[in-house]
This record gives C-alpha cells, structure tokens and sequence, in this order.
C-alpha cells in the first residue's frame, strides 16, 4: 500500500513540475531571449519483489530542459551583427547621398553658374555689371562649398557620437554578461537555471548587435568574448573596458582602444559589425574618401583658375593675382613624435595630385611617404622627395628636427572645402584680357597673319618684352628682341631663333608666350609682339581661358602620358569629377541598401529556424497543461483510491 501511494505521489509531483514549467513558458510567450523549457522525467527504480520480479516505483523529475541549440544561437547573432552594420551604414549614406545630390544643395549648379558668368565676362570684357555678377557666382560657388563641407562634417560628427554612444553601450553590456557569467557559476555552472543561460545568450545577442564578436564556452556554461581580431572584452566574470579617445593625429577623430591604454593602442582598425562597424566603416570608407574629393574639387578650382588669372591683366594693366584662396595641405604631426619637426606642404601641380591622404614616417635613417588608399609606397630615401613633386606635392620640413619614429599625416585636401574663399574684392581685377599683343606690322606686303598671342608661362621674366618677328627672306624669319637688336632664345633649344625656315600655320614660342603664324608672308614683313596696354578693357583672350576651364579636364589622372610634359594626362574636368563622386556614393548605397535587404532574409530566416526550436508555441503549451492537468487529476485519484484501501484494511483488521 506504501508503495502504491507512494507511485501515485511521484506522478503527482511530476504533474506539478510540468504544469508549472508550461506557465512558465506560456508567461514568457513574448520574450525574444527566452528557449522553451521542458520536464525531463525518469522512472524511478523498481523494487525487486522477492521471486515476483521487479515493481515501478514511479516517477522523477531529472531536470528542466532547456531547447537550444548553439549553432542556429550563433547564426542569428552572425547575421544580427551583420544586418545592425549595414542599417547604421545605408542610415549614413541616406543622408549623404541626398546631401550631395540633391539640386538645392549639389555642387553642380553652382559650378555651372560661375563659369557662365565668366563666359558672360569674356563676351563683354569692358562691363562692370558681367564682372560684378561673376564674383558675386564666385562667392555663391564658394558659400555652397562652405555649406556642403559643414553639412559632411556634421555627418562625421555624427558618426563620432554614434561610435562614442556604442561604446558605452558595449561597455555596459560587458559588464552585465561578465555578472550574469558569476551567476551561472554560483548556480552550478552548466546546471545553472535555463532563465540563467537564457540572460547571457540574450546579453550576447545584444554585444552582436553593436560589434562582431566570437564567443566560446566554458565546460560551467559562462561565455568568453573576443571582438576584433581576438581582442579579450569578457573572460568568465572578468572584463575589459572600451573608450573613444580622439587620435594621435587628429583630435576631431575619434578611435576606440582598451581603457588605461597609451596612445596609439587603438583597436578600432580591427573592428567590423553591429552599429560600431557601421559607424567606423561610415567614416572610413565613405565619409573620408568623399571630404577628400570633395575638397579635390576646390582645390582643383582655386589652382586652376588662379594659374589662368595671373596669365592675364586687369582693367588696370596689372597682372592678375589669386582669384580664390584655399590654404596650404594639412600635415598633422603624431601625438607620439619624440621630435619637434612640422611639416610644410604645398601643391606643386594639382593635375597629379590623387585621391588619398599619406603618412611620412622616419625610421632614423630613410624617409618613407605612404599613399593611404592603395598602401603604396611612393617614395623613400635618406632625404625628403627632392625638387621634382611627387602626386602633385611638395614635401618639406617648415620648422624643427625630426627623430627616429616620428610619423606624419597629409591630408593635400581634406580642408580645402571648408578654407575655399574668394580673394578678389574689385570687379575690375579681374584679369580678363592677355598680357601680350601680337600684331602685323602696318607695310607688310605679304597675306601673312599672326594670331592675337597666348601665354604659355606666366613667370617668364621677358613675357611683355617687345618682340618682333622679321622675315628675312620668304621663307625664312628671325625672332628679335627690340631693346638689344639680338635674337631671343629658343625656349626648347636655347639656340638663338634666327633664320628659321616658315611653314604655314607655323606655332612660335618665346618668352612664355605662344603665336601662330599663316598665310604668305614677303621678305621684309615685320610682326610684333608686346604688352597689352591699350586694349586691356577690351580684350577677353584670358577670360574665354578661364571660362572654357569649366570643360577641361584638370583632375584625376589617366593611364595616358603628355609628351610635352611628361606626365599623366588628367581625365576630368570640375562637374566630370564630382559626377563621379555622387556616382561612387550612389553605387556604395545601392550595393548597401541590397546588402542590408539580404542580410535581413538572412536574419530573419536563421531567427525563424532558431524559433522553430526554442520558440515557445502557445497551442502547445495548452496541449501540455491539459495533459499534465490529466495526468495530475490521474494522480490525484490513485492517492485516493489507495485512501480508501488503506481504510477498508484498517476495517478488516479491527473487526
């Protein structure tokens, strides 16, 4: 009778264990870290009836199981990792891309508009109002260079504070998993309570989302993390905390190390997924590269246009002086540097200059430049890059000595944008007309013409010398110099240009000038070539120049080689370039917004597969507590059925 009781006892206690862990479950329907739970029931051990054989005892409870399983876990914080970088990314590029497309704020309009105004001033060289409206375009163009540069530091900063906030997300996540980690082992390690484990899979998946990380674990149920390429940030109940801390170059910049370490352990190069990755990758692979280009542009503006302008004079006569300001590269020294050297950088030629920044660094003994976009070295020695410029720059020391280990940033034009300014106040300096003059003398006897005269180098010390072109015969002419009576040099030879054959439609340069020589000139005829002093207000020979700027190509350089200069021809004019800009970004959102749409599929899937294990399905949990309810009820009955046996047995023995 004792054993029958007692088997109807265990079934009700089993009962019991199942009915509560079914509320358990049901209670925790919506709870996205929580895994269904279950009874593990065993029978008991029989009992050997002497020469019956064996008797069932009933039943046990051997523990709560807890449906997981780690690899389908891991998948979902793999794609969760993924999905959280690209959303932060295509979040950023949203705004970047409407920023630099959009009509109201692109450069493009602006663009257009300046150089129309100088076409406008190269039709009318003598107007004031066409001269006045075009420096008026010249500030509006470098007002929208200002706006956008403010508009994509903003977009930076932005992206500081969101790597900043993260990291003190991650910190705080560490710091709950490495506790929830000393609860597991104080439970009993890998017997701690399923609602345990459940806290530190769902604590992972929330690290998951903010960075990628790689997690093993331990044989007592706790979880080491590892971020990056295998740096420590849990190990059992221990962990190590993260801080944004402004780079050894540039304090604007934020990078993230380990706390309490020195300057320039930073770890976030290795650092990908979740929001900081898409934060880090943001400014890295976006957001840089387009503050470069953009600043490419300005720079590209100022150095070319300014170089046209002082080929031409004023209203006054005077030669033209800088159009727009753009200030000197960057050149930021490390925070780590033992000696006090500074750099000096200037752009030398801006047709070669690329779209990277560099690192100088000085081993102690040689000097190596590094291009940052490819890693390529582009020039090393014991000696800075000497006279001839390399990417279009001009490397020198301004102030200091350097030492053993001393590194540099470059940055040709990070800050172009933000610095573009216009230098001219007066309409009237505006160099719209050529320094020089050609003319035909006034008795020639022959058809021959010569063109008005371009200028080829506007530092040529002789540029406004008078010049006269003397054909000795009818097929040969000398190239005089009017002050001494002697011939000029030959600026390719530096032979005297005297009689030289004539061909029709033949160029002659001298003196940093350039003209063109047709028709059927007699021996006798003169032409000369001189200062523009009476035709300045005019004249519109350098304003057409400065306004067909718009259409030649002045940066990015091409696979092709000038013969003349011996350099890589560029491929693009001003608006070419920055279409290619928008179109890069453009491209990098498309390939972002359909990444993000297939890590989502990904997600979603491996969450569903996960579920469909772990999940918790109320009609089954129902099914459960009436089964266990019967089950209960069954129990309930045999107790007292075995009651009631007990008492008719007392009954009989009493009687």
């Amino acid at each position: 009778m004792a054993d029958f009781l007692r088997t109807a006892l265990s079934g009700l206690r089993a009962s019991q264990h199942g009915l509560a862990t079914a509320g358990h479950n049901i209670a925790n329907v919506n709870n996205r870290n929580y895994s269904r739970q279950y009874v593990e029931l065993v029978a008991r051990r029989p009992e050997l009836q002497s020469g019956r054989g064996y008797v069932g005892t009933g039943v046990e409870l051997a523990g709560i199981g807890r449906a997981y399983d780690a690899f389908l876990s891991a998948q979902v914080r793999e794609h969760s990792s993924g999905q959280q970088q690209l959303s932060t990314l295509d979040g950023l590029l949203k705004q970047l891309n409407s920023l630099v497309a959009a009509p109201e704020t692109s450069l493009a309009p602006a663009l257009q508009d300046f150089f129309n105004a100088m076409r406008d001033v190269a039709e009318a060289p003598h107007s004031t109002p066409a001269r006045q409206v075009a420096l008026s375009q010249a500030e509006s163009m470098v007002s929208r260079f200002r706006d956008m540069d403010a508009q994509l530091q903003a977009l930076r900063d932005n992206a500081s504070q969101g790597s900043r906030d993260t990291v003190t997300e991650i910190n705080t996540l560490a710091e709950a998993l490495a506790k929830v980690n000393s609860d597991i082992q104080l439970a009993g390690g890998s017997g701690a309570p399923g609602d345990l484990l459940d806290q530190r899979d769902g604590l992972l998946g929330e690290l998951a989302r903010r960075v990628n990380l790689q997690t093993v674990f331990n044989a007592d149920g706790t979880a080491n993390v590892f971020i990056g390429k295998g740096q420590s940030l849990v190990l059992g109940n221990e962990r190590r905390r993260l801080e944004a801390v402004s780079s050894i170059f540039d304090p604007s910049e934020v990078e993230i190390r380990y706390a309490g370490q020195k300057n320039g352990s930073d770890i976030s190069e290795f650092l990908s997924g979740g929001k900081i990755g898409g934060y880090l990758g943001f400014r890295n692979e976006v957001l840089a590269p387009m503050q470069r280009d953009f600043g490419m542009v300005a720079r590209g503006i100022a150095e070319a246009v300014n170089a046209q302008h002082r080929a031409g004079v004023d209203l006054g006569g005077r030669f033209g002086r800088d159009f727009f300001s753009v200030g000197a590269p960057r050149a930021l020294s490390s925070d780590l540097n033992a000696g006090s050297g500074a750099l000096g950088v200037t752009v030398a030629d801006v047709t070669q200059l690329q779209r990277s920044d560099y690192e100088l660094s000085f081993d102690g003994a040689s000097y190596r430049l590094t291009r940052l976009s490819d890693k390529q070295s582009v020039w090393s020695g014991a000696a800075l890059p000497p006279a001839s410029p390399v990417d279009g720059l001009d490397i020198r020391f301004a102030s200091g000595a350097v030492a053993a280990g001393d590194r540099f940033l470059i940055q040709p034009t990070h800050m172009a944008g933000m610095r573009f300014d216009v230098a001219l106040t007066n309409p009237g300096e505006i160099a719209a007309a050529a320094p020089i003059l050609a003319t035909a003398g006034t008795v020639n006897k022959g058809t021959g013409r010569v063109s008005a005269g371009d200028v080829v180098d506007a530092a040529n010390a002789a540029l406004q010398a008078s010049v006269e072109i003397v054909f000795t015969s009818d097929t040969q002419f000398s190239v005089i110099d009017k002050a001494s009576g002697t011939p000029v040099s030959d600026p390719a030879t530096g032979l005297p240009m005297a009689g030289l054959s004539f061909t029709p439609g033949q160029e002659i340069r001298a003196n940093g000038w350039s003209v063109e020589l047709d028709g059927v000139p007699k021996r006798g005829d003169t032409f000369v070539v001189e200062a523009n002093a009476s035709n300045a207000s005019g004249d519109n020979r350098n304003a057409q120049k400065l306004a067909d700027l718009e259409s030649k190509a002045v940066l990015l350089q091409g696979p092709e080689v000038d013969s003349g200069t011996g350099k890589p021809r560029p491929t693009a004019d001003f608006k070419g370039f920055y279409a290619i800009m928008v179109a890069d970004s453009a491209t990098r959102g498309n390939r972002t917004s359909n990444g993000l749409k297939a890590q989502e599929a990904l997600l979603d899937k491996a969450v569903k597969t996960r579920d469909s294990l772990s999940g918790v399905n109320v009609d089954e949990e129902a099914g459960d507590i009436l089964k266990f309810q019967q089950s209960y009820q069954a129990s309930a009955q045999l107790i007292q059925l075995a009651d009631e046996l007990f008492k008719t047995l007392l009954g009989a023995v009493a009687r």
